[in-house]
């Protein structure tokens, strides 16, 4: 099925939707054990390190969704 508004099939907006909310819901779980543990700067950056690859995951997925190959 086509979605009119935005030009692309519905099972691709449906994984990507999903691909979204799963890296969202990464980055709020780690910025809650980060916050969590702000007294332990190791556990922060152990969890820093997660995060940032969840962002980098989901920036990667927002330029696909912009410019689909």
């Amino acid at each position: 099925m086509r979605d009119p508004d935005t030009n692309t099939s519905q099972p691709t907006n449906d994984a990507f939707l999903r691909k979204a909310a799963n890296h969202a819901e990464a980055l709020s779980n780690l910025i809650y054990l980060i916050c969590e543990e702000a007294e332990h700067p190791a556990k922060v950056r152990h969890y820093a390190g997660p995060s940032e690859q969840s962002l980098q995951g989901l920036t990667q997925l927002l330029l696909e969704q912009r410019h689909p190959q």
